[in-house]
């Protein structure tokens, strides 16, 4: 039996927005029941604080505009989220060699180890769920995580 068989079939007809959005919405609330987009409870974080962090840790360059641009967020709201992470002692802001004006956020030690055990949870979720799937299904899984990445990249 072919892994597609267990799936709807494609149809143009149900390839329509609303049905598009209603899977993608499926998809996050199952996530959010199984842990994945859990909030980090022991210092509090939010989303955007998590998601922040990860893009900082992984952009040594980093500043507020970067990230303002990254997370689709004012400058004032970035000024907020900068502070908090702050008080946290998660990053740090050091100025830019030549330009003063310029300010790099930076993850602390103290935010590194936090970003290793952030993830456990999801990432032992997300393994939990792949190992139950067949060659195949991974297969078209990440393709279509690919798809999908390439389809918000195209307009953001």
């Amino acid at each position: 039996m072919d892994c597609m068989d267990r799936y709807e079939k494609f149809s143009s007809e149900k390839f329509k927005s609303q049905e598009i959005f209603q899977i993608l919405r499926d998809i996050l609330f199952h996530a959010m029941r199984s842990e994945i987009m859990q909030k980090f409870d022991e210092l509090g974080l939010s989303f955007n604080q998590r998601n922040a962090l990860h893009y900082i840790s992984l952009n040594d360059k980093c500043t507020p505009g970067k990230l303002s641009k990254m997370l689709s967020q004012e400058t004032a709201a970035i000024a907020r989220l900068i502070r908090s992470l702050e008080k946290k002692r998660l990053i740090t802001r050091t100025e830019h060699d030549s330009d003063r004006r310029k300010r790099h956020l930076q993850v602390t030690e103290f935010g590194k180890e936090l970003l290793k055990n952030m993830d456990k949870i999801p990432i032992s979720k997300i393994s939990e769920m792949t190992e139950k799937m067949s060659k195949d299904e991974k297969e078209i899984f990440w393709y279509g995580l690919q798809i999908m990445l390439k389809g918000f990249e195209k307009i953001s």
